[in-house]
């Protein structure tokens, strides 16, 4: 359900994992701090523990090729729990919002609405999961893509985005969004 509206909703979390399955994007600031979490030069991380999504154009945690769930989620019979909660993306924070590309917000498919006796604010909870600064890091990436693709680069990428697909590996749109990446996660440094 999409909304623009800040009404309340209410919401406790089951830790079913249900939204680990669809890990989201990270921030330039998410990709550095859980590296440095981990203890892991950006270039490991980068090439052990992430995956280009979204037509190429954003970073997320890998997601385990068995599962589909983020690799960092540890799950058991019963509960789900994040490995790197404390530092966990405000993507994974937002929960169970997500930001809508177009604007406004959306509710994830989650068990844990309408559970529990507390009420959240819409606002409230974009603001404090960090919400705005995934927004503000979108815009960054974008103007970043613009500066650094070549035209031809560019087309490339707009023909792979229109007809809905990804990038494929080796490919003049793949390389191109790679080195994008690369330029604004500061993995060479």
């Amino acid at each position: 359900m999409e909304t623009g509206y800040s009404g309340r909703f209410r919401f406790e979390c089951q830790r079913c994992g249900e939204c680990c399955r669809n890990p989201g994007q990270l921030t330039d600031y998410e990709f550095a701090r859980i590296a440095d979490r981990l203890g892991m030069p950006r270039p490991q991380f980068y090439r052990d523990m992430c995956e280009m999504f979204d037509n190429g154009i954003a970073l997320r945690p890998r997601r385990d090729p068995e599962t589909g769930y983020c690799t960092f989620l540890a799950k058991s019979k019963t509960k789900a729990s994040c490995g790197i909660y404390d530092d966990r993306p405000s993507n994974c924070s937002l929960a169970p919002l997500a930001l809508n590309p177009v604007g406004g917000v959306l509710f994830g498919k989650c068990p844990g609405l309408g559970r529990g006796s507390k009420r959240h604010r819409v606002g409230d909870h974009v603001r404090n999961s960090g919400g705005h600064t995934l927004a503000d890091f979108i815009v960054r990436y974008s103007l970043a893509a613009e500066e650094l693709l070549e035209p031809h680069e560019r087309d490339a990428y707009v023909m792979f985005k229109t007809m809905g697909a990804n990038p494929v590996p080796g490919t003049i749109a793949w390389e191109a969004m790679e080195r994008v990446a690369r330029e604004i996660y500061h993995i060479d440094d």
